[in-house]
């Protein structure tokens, strides 16, 4: 059964395809009305309603044509999948792209791969909101399409870092250094050039106010930012200490390095000795 979404799918298409179709000027047709000049009473008020018939016939035809070549031209398409995917209920689909095969591109393929992926990108979300209260078929294709643009971007940054220290010696990326907020807290900062040096410019330094050490309220929040930091910490300990032990007791002869070099706050070993990880399982 399709669904009501679907069901007005292809008239938004040809509205949002030609939404002045209304406004457009009428067609003339070039069936021609013929009078004669000697006897004029002698044409009949039937031929010439056969006349006015045939030529509304022919301009109605020629209206029609020209509707249909606009949209299947529009370039609004592009936002939408093909016709023959609006009914499936599963579409299938390939893998994103990898940075091995992106390194085998060349920059001017990189660059046309990358208008691609951000076509099939903008048809994704496009096709995500139309199907918002419905199953949209394929839905991972938007995180591999989003993978495969992360990817191209590393491989697009390694070649430019390479081909700097190659000429210059340097990364030829901005430098960054970390830097303590007013809260006290570290921050990445992207050093950039200024005509008046920091120390020196007031107005800088009244907008974004530097940490002091002795303010007794930012060491408050470091304390208490301290322990919900703990606190997160311990939660998500047991959590993984949770999963180890289902993982024990139901696949007894899982691989307790593996499970060691994946969670090294966890005492693997004594964990396995639990009665939580023994389960039915006869040792």
């Amino acid at each position: 059964m399709v669904s009501r979404s679907l069901k007005y799918f292809g008239s938004f298409l040809s509205l949002v395809g030609n939404p002045l179709r209304s406004h457009r000027p009428a067609i003339v047709s070039s069936t021609k009305i013929h009078f004669t000049a000697i006897h004029s009473s002698s044409l009949r008020k039937s031929d010439v309603k056969e006349e006015l018939v045939a030529s509304d016939q022919s301009q109605q035809v020629q209206t029609t044509s020209s509707d249909v070549a606009v949209e299947e031209s529009s370039p609004m398409n592009e936002f939408f999948e093909p016709k023959e995917n609006w009914t499936k209920g599963e579409i299938v689909v390939g893998r994103s792209w990898r940075k091995d095969d992106l390194r085998l591109k060349s920059n001017s393929d990189l660059h046309k791969l990358w208008y691609v992926l951000l076509k099939e990108r903008n048809m994704l979300l496009t096709m995500a909101e139309i199907y918002k209260f419905n199953f949209m078929p394929a839905p991972e294709r938007i995180y591999k399409v989003e993978e495969s643009m992360k990817n191209l971007e590393d491989v697009v940054r390694e070649r430019n870092r390479a081909y700097f220290e190659l000429e210059t010696g340097e990364t030829g990326e901005r430098r960054c250094k970390y830097e303590l907020t007013r809260i006290g807290l570290w921050r990445l900062h992207k050093m950039e050039q200024h005509t008046i040096p920091k120390r020196l410019n007031k107005k800088w330094l009244e907008k974004y106010p530097q940490f002091i050490e002795d303010d007794e309220q930012v060491e408050e929040f470091l304390t208490l930012f301290k322990e919900k930091l703990l606190r997160k910490k311990n939660h998500q300990k047991v959590q993984d200490k949770i999963y180890v032990q289902e993982l024990m007791r139901r696949f007894p002869n899982v691989d307790r390095k593996f499970l060691q070099e994946k969670y090294p706050d966890l005492d693997i070993e004594k964990i396995s000795q639990s009665r939580a990880a023994e389960g039915p399982h006869i040792r």
